[in-house]
């Protein structure tokens, strides 16, 4: 399994990166601002005061990536919950259901670890239910950068069906139901830290309520992390 949450806050970090980067360039004052001391070199400007020049590799890059993210206070010493003992929240059989996928990964870089864990159940009428557990370790920028929604509130419906925001198990939730082949997708942050979401089509929002429910998202607070 790809490890798009890894690829996805690294790039997020070098994006930020580039801003603050950005933000540290001042105009050019006449002639004398782009006067270099290499001969014949004419990227004087990236290597001028005030402006930095790219990164020369990847290991420079993480490090340019990692002292960004303590420039705008984000905590790099981030430690997650091994993969395996999240798949535990999702045993062979659930709310009835047979389990009839796994995977999972913990990876890591800059000093933070990531971790996530997926299975698929499916049902006696051959819904399949795919559900996630990401863990964020508590990073911030990570939750919302995966979560968007879990700084706003939204209460939308239509024609085509609806979106909101909730509660669940005392855990803030999102909701999204699609008319169109019954599909509904249920995400909750539990503690600050995990993300959990689920998904499923000619299925209902209740079906996807109740199988988090017997997940024990309460439980999840007693997880412990590595190192």
């Amino acid at each position: 399994m790809k490890n798009l949450l890894f690829l996805f806050l690294f790039f997020f970090s070098l994006s930020m990166t580039s801003c603050i980067s950005c933000g540290d360039k001042t105009p050019a004052e006449g002639p004398s601002s782009s006067v270099s001391d290499n001969d014949g070199d004419d990227s004087s400007e990236s290597n001028s005061p005030g402006n930095k020049a790219e990164p020369e590799n990847l290991a420079d890059a993480m490090k340019e990536a990692k002292d960004a993210m303590k420039q705008i206070g984000m905590n790099t010493d981030v430690k997650t919950v091994n993969f395996r003992e999240l798949q535990k929240m999702m045993p062979e059989k659930l709310d009835g259901m047979e389990r009839i996928s796994k995977s999972g990964e913990t990876a890591g870089a800059m000093g933070m670890t990531f971790s996530t864990a997926e299975a698929k159940y499916k049902d006696d009428g051959g819904t399949v239910y795919e559900i996630k557990i990401v863990d964020t370790g508590g990073l911030g920028m990570g939750l919302m950068s995966m979560a968007a929604w879990s700084m706003a509130t939204i209460d939308k419906e239509d024609d085509n069906g609806y979106e909101r925001t909730s509660t669940l198990d005392g855990q803030k939730s999102f909701e999204k139901f699609r008319k169109r082949n019954e599909h509904c997708e249920l995400s909750v942050i539990a503690h600050d830290r995990y993300i959990i979401t689920g998904e499923c089509q000619k299925c209902k929002m209740d079906r996807l309520k109740k199988i988090f429910k017997k997940m024990g998202i309460e439980d999840m607070k007693d997880l412990k992390a590595e190192g």
